[in-house]
């Protein structure tokens, strides 16, 4: 036998390494489908787009829209389209500087648009015009420690004064709307964050706590232990819903700080929806809908796909994307599937986690690939004609 030396030995395990690697991506479990060139509408799904717009760059968040125009966030810049598609405007803003550093698209507060950049940089601008209203960079700490160079924005709450940023294990902090830093919470633990705020108090749900803040002076109110990692957070009247990590799901009356349902069905990684009376929720490849009433769980289905993004619900349809290249379309009140749309699913090493479908007016709008944004009639099923099967 011919004896190998060491170097040759990790050649040929790594050489093998990656053979195993490239076999599991394409025909293993996690296996993508193959791209689409076009996408295919199924069922009731409107077969035809009623405009597409071509981005210069890759479109990287769910698209937001407000008082007829549609924003659109890709990985160096932000479009203004009108509610035809056509462009009214673009502004460059700084990518991002490691994969996965963003959660979430740009927030509209009031009439200013908040857009999370690279490192940990904020910038803000105004809506109608585009202008730049402000740009947020963390300072230096007082004592002179270091500041991470890569704690992007996780969440923003938009409040009566001021608006409430949390970046990735770093601080708590509140600008008013003028870009003036009001106060800082203590450093976070290394944990996803989420808020929510009454436009007085605000509320951080990170690492296993909930905490309330007054939101003027950043003094701590009460904290409360979940007992979980806490995955997102939504504030409706007095009840904050809580998302747990593989724990119930919980509904708590913020003036009593006590636990009014709770239901098993564990948060996925992605943000709940709240659609009046019903709560929406998906985790991996399971979707709910629970009454905020009670918690009773209306219906649940397993769609048969690698992981369900963030769902959205416009005249009683709801649909949601899912990482193999799939958007359904649910009757919202039944979990029925109406139809659907194949679109392109997110390579193993391209994945947006938050690129969804959004909803501007009478339309749904569609990333489809890196570039394109697709917006399609919605399907209707408020009106009796829509209902009918």
């Amino acid at each position: 036998m011919v004896a190998l030396n060491r170097s040759t030995i990790k050649i040929i395990k790594f050489v093998v390494s990656i053979g195993l690697l490239c076999i599991l991506v394409l025909f293993g479990p996690f296996a993508f489908p193959p791209s689409l060139t076009e996408p295919e509408p199924v069922g009731m799904f409107p077969r035809e787009p009623a405009w597409v717009f071509q981005a210069a760059e890759r479109i990287i968040t769910t698209p937001v829209a407000q008082n007829g125009q549609i924003i659109v966030r890709t990985s160096e810049g932000v479009y203004w389209l009108n509610a035809q598609g056509t462009p009214l405007q673009r502004v460059e803003v700084s990518g991002f500087t490691c994969l996965n550093c963003f959660n979430g698209p740009p927030v509209l507060c009031k009439e200013m648009l908040l857009v999370p950049e690279g490192g940990h940089s904020l910038s803000v601008f105004v809506v109608s015009t585009g202008a730049l209203a402000w740009t947020a960079i963390p300072s230096a700490n007082p004592d002179g420690s270091y500041v991470p160079s890569n704690v992007p924005v996780e969440s923003i709450a938009c409040g009566e004064q001021a608006v409430y940023v949390t970046r990735y294990n770093w601080n708590l902090t509140a600008y008013d709307y003028e870009g003036v830093v009001l106060w800082e919470s203590d450093s976070l633990d290394r944990s996803r964050s989420s808020l929510a705020t009454d436009g007085h108090i605000v509320y951080l749900g990170a690492d296993i706590y909930i905490k309330a803040y007054d939101g003027l002076s950043g003094t701590i109110l009460w904290s409360e232990k979940m007992g979980a990692f806490v995955r997102s957070i939504q504030l409706v009247s007095n009840t904050l819903y809580i998302g747990l990590f593989e724990a119930p799901f919980l509904a708590m009356d913020v003036d009593s700080r006590t636990i009014r349902w709770h239901v098993d069905f564990p948060a996925g990684e992605y943000p709940f929806l709240i659609e009046g009376e019903t709560l929406y929720i998906t985790n991996q490849d399971r979707l709910a809908a629970i009454s905020r009433k009670d918690g009773r769980i209306l219906w649940e289905r397993r769609l048969p796909e690698a992981n369900l993004g963030s769902p959205v619900v416009a005249k009683g349809v709801l649909y949601v994307r899912s990482t193999r290249g799939y958007l359904h379309a649910l009757e919202a009140s039944t979990g029925y599937e109406v139809g659907g749309l194949r679109i392109q699913s997110d390579g193993p090493f391209s994945y947006a986690s938050d690129r969804g479908p959004g909803v501007a007016e009478n339309l749904l709008l569609v990333p489809f690939g890196d570039h394109r944004l697709l917006a399609y009639r919605l399907i209707d099923l408020e009106t009796s004609a829509g209902k009918e099967r």
